[in-house]
């Protein structure tokens, strides 16, 4: 890793963001709350052996994922907050969305994504959720052509089959994009924008990213006010010893981002005294969760993808 970045981590806000967020919160049956700014403890850095064994197994690191796990949950409480000050473009609107995606790669050559999403809207016209299921089947009919099958399906309407894509497959240049997971990139762009690496109390490699902004909000009306963008990513790798060598390496298990503004001011316009709040307001929020897996799956039974949807 060339140069350890260790710190002690404490939150970037001291406490968690959820608690503010129900505060603004106008979807009423949302039971979601965020992890927020909690990380994992680093309480050590690297050995030299740990870091040798993480750089020479970041290349390897592909060879071993055969599926991931992603939880997306995204809220935006602009028009519930700042009323008719919301701000232009966002429809008067409160927006949430929450999806759960699991992918898996088959040892016959099929990758499979089956994706659960809703999303909601709330003002004082209009309250709907739309429910989405999508499927998808990358597989290779025959050993040099590849087609992606899709299945869509919106709240209770009978689902759509459509051949996505297809084309002419070889192994060496196309196996990666078909089939794979990309988590090597993953993993080296992370380490490269890390704030802080080290080790957890389980011997798990724990790699941290943060960063805070404060910017003004153009709101409708000509009104302004300042908020907070923070970010804190991080991801999680466990120690691996693979059955076809005796040389370990560390996977990626698990990562995560977690995005939220929060307004810091009470609204103002140009030239006025600038009123900050004494509690910062969550005014919107987006998380994601990766988990990886490097489970052996098997083979996908062919006969299970469903039959091309008639026009």
């Amino acid at each position: 890793m060339r140069n350890n970045k260790f710190i002690y981590i404490l939150p970037l806000i001291g406490v968690l963001a959820g608690c503010s967020v129900t505060d603004f919160n106008p979807f009423q049956e949302d039971k979601y709350v965020p992890v927020g700014f909690q990380t994992e403890s680093i309480i050590r850095d690297l050995t030299d052996d740990e870091d040798d064994i993480f750089e020479a197994g970041i290349t390897r690191i592909g060879d071993y994922i055969t599926g991931t796990q992603e939880i997306v949950e995204m809220r935006e409480y602009y028009s519930s907050y700042f009323g008719v000050y919301a701000p232009d473009g966002v429809n008067d609107i409160d927006y949430s969305v929450s999806s759960l995606t699991d992918i898996k790669t088959y040892q016959n050559n099929v990758k499979v994504i089956s994706q659960n999403a809703s999303e909601s809207v709330l003002n004082d016209y209009l309250d709907y959720t739309n429910e989405y299921v999508l499927k998808q089947w990358n597989y290779l009919p025959t050993p040099a052509t590849y087609e992606v099958r899709r299945s869509t399906q919106i709240n209770d309407e009978e689902a759509e089959v459509v051949t996505f894509a297809e084309g002419e497959y070889v192994e060496a240049t196309d196996y990666n994009n078909i089939f794979g997971y990309s988590a090597a990139s993953y993993v080296t762009s992370f380490e490269g924008a890390a704030t802080a690496i080290g080790m957890n109390a389980g011997d798990e490699i724990i790699m941290l990213i943060r960063t805070s902004t404060f910017n003004v909000l153009n709101l409708a009306r000509n009104g302004f006010v300042r908020v907070s963008n923070s970010i804190v990513k991080e991801i999680k790798l466990a120690l691996y010893e693979p059955e076809d060598s005796d040389i370990p390496l560390y996977l990626p298990i698990q990562a995560r981002e977690y995005i939220e503004q929060r307004a810091v001011s009470e609204i103002y316009h140009t030239n006025e005294v600038i009123n900050y709040l004494d509690t910062p307001i969550v005014i919107g929020f987006h998380e994601v969760i990766n988990k990886w897996s490097s489970a052996n799956n098997g083979d996908y039974d062919l006969e299970a993808m469903p039959e091309i949807t008639e026009d």
